[in-house]
C-alpha cells in the first residue's frame, strides 16, 4: 500500500462513511456529489477510491467525494453492500474532464499473470470510450478483452501470489504456455482500433 500512495504522491489514506441519497447511483461519483452539492451546498474533494484486491493488488480509480459544510468527507457514492471506504485525496490540482482516465494499479507480487491482467485491463480502458460508437464486429472485440480479464482474474484467485501456473490446466508456466496467445490477440485488437479511430 506503501508504494501506491508513493504513486499517488498523498502518503495518506482514509477511511469515509459511504451515505448515499435516493439518487445516488454506482459508479456515478461526480453526478452524485455534483447533486449532493445542489441540494445541501458543500464542496467536492477529488482524489482516488482504493480496492485491494483479495489483497493480491490495489487499485487506485479515480473519485470524488462531498465535503460537508461543516467539514466532514462522505462517500456519496454506492459499492455494493460496504458502508465505508478507502479514499485519497488528489493533491495536484486535477479537476474531472469528463474524460474517463485507467485506475492506477499496483501489485507486491511480480507474476506474469497479474502483469498481464494490469495490461490487458489498460487496453480495455483505452478503447471504452468508444465502446458506444463501435460496430457489432468491433464490440465483439470488446467482449473478447472483457472476457481475457474475467479469466485472469479468475484464474489469479485460484493460484494466488506465489504461482504463475497456465490457466490451461496444462500445469506448465504461463509464460511458456499461453502467454503469448494472450498478447498477440490484445495487441492485434488494440491495433485494429488504432487503425479505424487513430487510438494511442
Amino acid at each position: 500500500m506503501k508504494e501506491l500512495l508513493s504513486i499517488l504522491k498523498n502518503p495518506i489514506s482514509i477511511k469515509l462513511p459511504i451515505i448515499c441519497d435516493e439518487y445516488s447511483l454506482p459508479l456515478e461519483c461526480f453526478k452524485n456529489v455534483d447533486k449532493k452539492i445542489e441540494n445541501q451546498g458543500g464542496q467536492k474533494v477529488y482524489g482516488w477510491r482504493i480496492h485491494n484486491v483479495f489483497n493480491l493488488w490495489y487499485e487506485a480509480e479515480r473519485h470524488t467525494v462531498w465535503r460537508s459544510k461543516s467539514g466532514q468527507l462522505i462517500d456519496v457514492t454506492p459499492y455494493f453492500h460496504l458502508s465505508e471506504s478507502e479514499f485519497v485525496e488528489d493533491l495536484s490540482g486535477w479537476v474531472y474532464n469528463g474524460m474517463r482516465e485507467d485506475n492506477i494499479r499496483f501489485s507486491p507480487y511480480s507474476t506474469s499473470l497479474i502483469k498481464d491482467l494490469f495490461f490487458v485491463k489498460e487496453s480495455l480502458t483505452k478503447i471504452s470510450e468508444l465502446i458506444n460508437d463501435v460496430s457489432d464486429k468491433e464490440a465483439d472485440y470488446v467482449n473478447i478483452i472483457r472476457g481475457i480479464i474475467d479469466l485472469l482474474e479468475k484464474h489469479i484467485l485460484i493460484v494466488a501470489k506465489d504461482k504463475n501456473i497456465c490457466y490451461c490446466k496444462s500445469g506448465i508456466q504461463y509464460d511458456d504456455c499461453h502467454q503469448d496467445y494472450i498478447l498477440d490477440n490484445v495487441n492485434a485488437i488494440l491495433e485494429h482500433f488504432k487503425d479505424i479511430y487513430s487510438l494511442k
